[in-house]
């Protein structure tokens, strides 16, 4: 079974394998009267992933977009939840085989980068672990942005999706729960 490596920001005593969850409806439903009912936001998300998200799935799908005002009053998104909507919904459309974002347990093939993850994404916190899986899609991070136009965004989320490398790629592996705890090695 192929071996990766998994940083997870917070500890994690006592668990051995990181799986999906079914979301927790209740705490993620944000009413939008006349527009959305709690029905059918419930039906759409269970549509969607039937067999749950991992965590980072519950939260970069459903928190709330954040944002931020400029000193002339201009509103800018940041970029993380948007950006992973695009690669969703091009995911969805031309790569529909593949594991989502929402539904994959991250990695890295080797413990360097593991380790450069929680140095710069992390800030230094965070455990590694040794983690094994059946099923597994090895990406370029570096292609996940969305440049600077709409356009942009989704060549280079095909691009990524695709398993296109860049001049400099760095390694993500989307595995597949459930993911075993190997053992914890830094």
């Amino acid at each position: 079974m192929p071996e990766f490596f998994h940083v997870s920001r917070d500890p994690i005593p006592g668990i051995t394998v990181f799986d999906r969850k079914q979301i927790d409806h209740e705490y993620w439903y944000i009413e939008d009267p006349g527009k959305i009912t709690k029905e059918e936001y419930i039906a759409s998300l269970s549509k969607l992933f039937p067999n749950g998200t991992t965590p980072h799935g519950e939260k970069y799908m459903l928190s709330r977009w954040r944002s931020a005002k400029d000193d002339s009053g201009n509103t800018f998104i940041f970029q993380d939840s948007p950006m992973e909507a695009i690669f969703e919904m091009v995911r969805m459309f031309k790569f529909p085989n593949i594991i989502s974002r929402f539904e994959a347990v991250f990695g890295c093939k080797t413990i360097e980068d593991a380790r450069q993850i929680r140095d710069i994404t992390f800030n230094g916190k965070g455990q590694i672990y040794k983690v094994d899986c059946e099923s597994f899609f090895a990406v370029d991070m570096r292609l996940l942005h969305t440049g600077h136009f709409f356009t942009s965004a989704i060549m280079y989320a095909e691009k990524y999706w695709s398993g296109e490398m860049s001049a400099e790629p760095f390694v993500e592996v989307l595995m597949e729960p459930p993911v075993k705890i190997v053992k914890q090695v830094d």
